[in-house]
């Protein structure tokens, strides 16, 4: 990266805000609770992580035991019951049966993924995740288990950022994206990792943007250059995963401040070390964005004209452009 001598301090602040106005919904509020319980509209479930899938659909449960360590009757009588449960969001019921199980030894890898999922539901996220990696470890091709680890990765760096526990998030949102990932090179129109991914990007880039300016502020343009190239990858692939869910659901506006957020912080970071033109660029589309939640483009009206995160952003935005354009 090529610095300038005179550098506008630009709004780290701001930067590192700028996407966590958009929904952190809890897992109760996520497509999780409906992907536990089932999609009749969905494809059928995949037959192990390898299996391929055309990019426009998602995988699907099916209420069914694993070959690999079948249930005995009664365990299945009782199994089924934790489904019945989970079909009417009666998910603390449920949770009892399926800890019965796996206390009564259990080695049924469904047993265990669905377990996980209550668990992520009621937002227990370290059972969540401790159930999800019993699961994989009975059937390392349980697609299901590997996303929903992710998910509870994701949630749980969320938790541990807002208590200031930013290593710890740091660590949690690269295994998220590195789980994401995996499901997407399996399941490439999975829209829940996908937007998984996004937000884990994001989470990711915090720490690394902070790091980069640390960096540039004590230790000047090389020491720094590695931290900001590691902080631009990762917001890439945020914008990428955040606009890929725009063009699939085009009436959500979390995936719109997600994106405008990461272009902004992208921009600031770019403008740090001099690279003026591709940070205005970035101004620019994050205008573009807000804009379309407030008032639509293309002839299509805004997702949220009254939305005040993106009313407060594009303000912001509008601003630095023009301080930006005229040289300072």
């Amino acid at each position: 990266m090529r610095r300038t001598t005179n550098i506008l301090a630009c709004g780290c602040l701001m930067a590192l805000t700028a996407v966590t106005g958009c929904q952190w919904n809890s897992p109760r509020t996520w497509p999780g609770v409906s992907m536990v319980v089932g999609d009749s509209d969905a494809k059928a479930e995949p037959s192990g992580a390898s299996a391929q899938k055309p990019a426009q659909a998602e995988p699907q449960k099916k209420l069914t035991t694993n070959d690999a360590s079948p249930l005995s009757v009664s365990e299945e009588q009782r199994f089924n019951e934790a489904m019945q449960l989970v079909k009417q969001q009666r998910l603390q019921e449920a949770k009892t049966i399926l800890i019965e199980l796996v206390h009564g030894g259990s080695h049924n890898a469904d047993v265990f993924r669905w377990l996980g999922d209550v668990h992520y539901n009621l937002m227990e996220l370290p059972e969540a995740m401790e159930a999800y990696k019993q699961a994989r470890n009975l059937n390392p091709g349980d697609y299901f288990a590997m996303r929903g680890l992710g998910l509870s990765s994701l949630h749980y760096g969320h938790q541990l950022h807002k208590a200031k526990k930013q290593e710890d998030a740091h660590n949690y949102y690269r295994n998220a994206l590195e789980l994401l990932q995996q499901c997407l090179r399996s399941y490439p129109g999975d829209l829940e990792a996908m937007y998984g991914r996004a937000m884990a990007a994001e989470g990711a880039s915090r720490l690394l943007y902070v790091n980069a300016l640390t960096k540039l502020s004590q230790s000047g343009q090389a020491e720094a250059e590695p931290p900001a190239r590691n902080c631009l990858e990762v917001i890439d692939e945020g914008i990428s995963a955040a606009n890929f869910r725009i063009q699939k659901k085009t009436n959500e506006v979390g995936p719109r401040l997600l994106s405008g957020g990461l272009y902004l912080r992208r921009a600031c970071l770019l403008k740090k070390f001099g690279r003026n033109e591709d940070a205005v660029s970035d101004i620019q589309n994050a205008i573009q964005t807000y804009e379309s939640i407030l008032q639509g483009s293309g002839g299509q009206p805004g997702v949220d004209p009254n939305n005040a995160m993106a009313m407060q952003q594009l303000k912001q935005c509008r601003s630095y452009l023009s301080q930006w354009q005229s040289g300072n």
